[in-house]
């Protein structure tokens, strides 16, 4: 009787150090999928020309905007309200407003229905001017494929911008961006 104890306790320990090592493996796989993500592909570059805007404000007024206007740089934040990225990075961009809203134009642009978008804008707290824009009309000012991003625009040209979830240290990078701007 006391070698089947035995069998099975030496079974529980290999299988103890089998899951630990699976483990650690599977940990240090996500770290590279992590370090190694790619960045999402933008069907624009640097130096583009962003094309007037066609918004529609929550109060349901059509408008445009003619980011080649001179003055203040634009920061556009264009996001979708179910996107998981959208939503964590929806605080840094107000943490941006917040700090940088005299020096730089702040334009949301999501493609949902107004009533959702305002939710979003409640739920997050957001308190940069946000307005809904078809996805036509998005795409014919600037080729938008996937969201978040963030654009900083310089008369209409896109001087700069930030694809998918940017967090922290994207966060920072930005900041000190616009700092020198």
């Amino acid at each position: 009787m006391k070698f089947k104890v035995d069998i099975y306790s030496a079974f529980l320990h290999v299988c103890l150090v089998v899951l630990a090592v699976l483990v650690f493996y599977l940990a240090k796989e996500n770290q590279k999928l992590k370090g190694n993500a790619s960045i999402p592909q933008v069907s624009f570059k640097k130096g583009d020309m962003a094309k007037k805007l066609l918004i529609r404000t929550f109060a349901g007024t059509d408008s445009t905007i003619d980011f080649s206007q001179p003055g203040k740089k634009t920061i556009l934040f264009v996001f979708s309200t179910n996107c998981p990225h959208c939503k964590e990075v929806s605080p840094y961009i107000e943490k941006l407003y917040e700090k940088f809203k005299d020096n730089f134009q702040f334009v949301g642009v999501a493609v949902e229905e107004t009533q959702e978008i305002q939710k979003f804008v409640a739920e997050k707290k957001l308190h940069l001017p946000v307005f809904r824009s078809a996805p036509k009309d998005l795409r014919a000012s600037i080729p938008v494929s996937f969201v978040p991003i963030t654009i900083l625009l310089d008369k209409g040209y896109v001087e700069e911008y930030w694809a998918g979830n940017f967090a922290d240290d994207g966060y920072d990078k930005i900041q000190l961006l616009l700092k020198k701007n």
